[in-house]
This record gives structure tokens, C-alpha cells and sequence, in this order.
């Protein structure tokens, strides 16, 4: 009898381990070091896939694009304090915030792109109409897939790229952020272009494109300064903070490498290689850095993998693996709070639904 109740309480205390429950939802990971750690919050978008998100830089609040509206959670409470409606019906493709705090950028697929008040919820600017169907003028043709501020909120930089064929140009525009004009317009990528970011300084513009090209212009008057290593189907990329490195990622890699990070000044190349083993190839959808730009986190599909969605984070020094994290279909987007102590992911069950989620985990301290 002895022998038998302690084989139970091992299998028991072995499904402790190997067993987490958000919710009546079980979660299973591994035991090692691709350990798939469950969330510890959940949040519901009720609008439809999360496809952007973003923390507020006075970690109070947590914006996404939810459906066709920005959704804005308390940090502290998670609860749903803030729903901006879009006057389109389009998905929000992206969101960004000034650095202030004090302004939302956004943009939607169906080219429509607006500065809001984040404490009020007002739409301040709309710096581009959208509308699907027969255009009446070449903005109802782009698809807004990324924004960005500059650092010092006076701009709003946007990646555009036709919302079906070649019947326009693919390329990203800037406006100023208080008056709503339009400052530069930067031409000469082959493909969609789906990412933009600012670098920290705000002398430099980056941007990628679905054929692989990285280019790097001057924030001021708009010049080509470096085209940088390519790499297939750029869909993310991000500066470095404090730094003039930059770091992006793409389509099916088969060439097992991850994610690619340059220096923009010599433009030399690390790579970010380190795959589980029964994967041969990834999906780089998003990425982000910590603050203290230390950890990276990538949002990716796993080819023939037994997780194929999962967020997972690197050690930037190294390069090394920390952790995997779990997500119950592709993730869209990551961001990480300014503190660096939560990692956020859009990500929406693979399967159709009309409530989004937004996945948030701790991130583990540094040794």
C-alpha cells in the first residue's frame, strides 16, 4: 500500500511540472531549455485578431489593434479602459506611441492612417484616408503595414505598399506629427515594403521590404544612405535601443538563421541561428528589444515543428536561447513593457474568431 501511494503522489507531482492551466485552459511545455512557460495573464480583444500592440511609455497602459479599433488596457488592473474607433472598417495594421505618451499613432490596411489623443481618445490628425474598392486617388490603393514616431514626436513615418497587385509603387512617407503634412517621400524598394523604425537618435530611417531589401535613409532629407545585407521577406525589424544597430527578420530562413542584426555604420552582420532541433526552417513575423537591449524577443512560426506558434527570447550578448513561449497561433506582434519585466504578444488561436488575444509573460530577471 505504501509502494502504491507513493507512485501516485509521483505521478502526480510529475503532472505538476509538465502541466500549467491558464484558466480551463491546459498549457504544456518541455523541461529544458525550449521550455514552452504558460502566460500569466490573458487578455481578451473583443474586436477580432491582434495584429499590433504596444506599452504606453509610462507603463500604464497597453494599447492593440484590435479588428478595426485600437483597444487600450489599464496595465495595473487589465482592464479595458479605451476603445478608439476607426472610421473604416478596416484592420488595424499597426500602433505606435510619441515618446511622450501623449499621442497614438495608426494605420490600417485599407491605407487609412491617424494620430490620436491617448489620454482622451480624440482623433487628432488623419494624416491619409483609406477606403477599399474603385480608388478615386492613389491613396485608397496602399496598405499602411507599419508606423512609427520619431523620437522626438515630431513625425510620423509609415510603410506602404499596394493593397492588391503592382498598380502603385511600394514605398514610406512622413509626415509632420502636429500639422499633418506631408514631409518626404522614400522610393526605390522592389517589393512591399512591411517594416519601419526610427533609429534612437532619430537621424535614421529603416525600412524592409518582402524581397529581402533593407534600406537605411536620412530622417532629414530623405537620402539613401546604406543599402544593408539582405535577407528573404522582410516582415520585422527594430533599432537597437542605444545603439546604431539594427535587427531583422523574415520569411521561411533556410538557412537556419533567425534573426539577422547589422551595424548601420560599417554594415557587418550577426546572426541569430540557434533553431530546435526538429525544426529546419522559421517565420519571423515581429520582434522587439528590451530597454536595456539585452533580450530580444522574436514572434515566429516553426516549420514541422510540435509548436509551430511561439514567441521566444535571446540573450543578445550571446546569442543564446532563453526561454519559448507558447502562443495558440501566429504571433502578430510583441512588445516589451519600459520597465522590461513583461513581455506582451498579439497572437489569435488559428482558427476562425472574433476575439483576439494579447499573452502576457514575465520575463526572466538577468543572472
Amino acid at each position: 500500500m505504501k509502494v502504491r501511494t507513493r507512485w501516485i503522489f509521483l505521478l502526480v507531482a510529475i503532472a505538476l511540472v509538465v502541466v500549467g492551466t491558464v484558466g480551463a485552459t491546459a498549457v504544456l511545455w518541455h523541461i529544458d531549455r525550449n521550455r514552452l512557460d504558460p502566460p500569466k495573464t490573458i487578455l481578451l480583444a473583443p474586436e477580432g485578431t491582434v495584429s499590433t500592440i504596444a506599452f504606453s511609455p509610462d507603463g500604464r497602459h497597453l494599447a492593440a489593434g484590435s479588428g478595426h479599433a485600437i483597444v487600450v488596457w489599464d496595465r495595473a488592473t487589465r482592464q479595458l479602459v479605451r476603445t478608439l474607433d476607426h472610421p473604416t472598417t478596416a484592420v488595424v495594421a499597426s500602433v505606435a506611441y510619441s515618446a511622450d505618451g501623449k499621442r497614438l499613432a495608426s494605420g490600417c490596411f485599407d491605407g487609412h492612417l491617424a494620430v490620436w489623443d491617448a489620454e482622451r481618445g480624440a482623433r487628432l490628425l488623419t494624416l491619409q484616408k483609406g477606403g477599399y474598392g474603385p480608388p478615386s486617388n492613389r491613396e485608397t490603393e496602399r496598405c499602411v503595414a507599419a508606423v512609427c514616431f520619431s523620437p522626438d514626436g515630431r513625425s510620423v513615418a509609415a510603410a506602404h505598399h499596394p493593397s492588391s497587385g503592382d498598380t502603385v509603387p511600394s514605398e514610406v512617407r512622413v509626415w509632420d506629427a502636429v500639422d499633418g503634412k506631408e514631409k518626404l517621400v522614400l522610393k526605390g524598394h522592389r517589393g512591399w515594403v512591411k517594416a519601419v523604425a526610427y533609429s534612437p537618435d532619430g537621424m535614421y530611417l529603416v525600412s524592409g521590404d518582402d524581397k529581402g531589401d533593407v534600406k537605411l535613409w536620412d530622417s532629414v532629407d530623405g537620402s539613401l544612405r546604406r543599402n544593408l545585407p539582405q535577407r528573404h521577406n522582410i516582415l520585422a525589424l527594430s533599432f537597437v535601443p542605444k545603439s546604431g544597430m539594427v535587427a531583422y527578420g523574415g520569411g521561411w530562413s533556410q538557412a537556419t538563421d533567425v534573426v539577422t542584426v547589422c551595424d548601420t555604420v560599417t554594415g557587418s552582420e550577426t546572426r541569430f541561428s540557434d533553431l530546435p532541433q526538429d525544426n529546419y526552417a522559421t517565420y519571423v513575423m515581429c520582434l522587439a528589444f528590451s530597454p536595456d537591449s539585452r533580450t530580444m524577443a522574436t514572434g515566429e512560426v516553426l516549420k514541422d515543428g510540435k509548436h509551430p506558434h511561439c514567441v521566444r527570447l535571446w540573450d543578445v550578448p550571446t546569442g543564446r536561447l532563453i526561454r519559448v513561449f507558447r502562443c495558440p497561433g501566429p504571433p502578430k506582434a510583441v512588445a516589451f513593457s519600459l520597465d522590461g519585466t513583461e513581455l506582451a504578444a498579439g497572437c489569435t488561436e488559428d482558427k476562425p474568431t472574433t476575439v483576439g488575444e494579447v499573452r502576457i509573460w514575465d520575463v526572466p530577471p538577468k543572472p
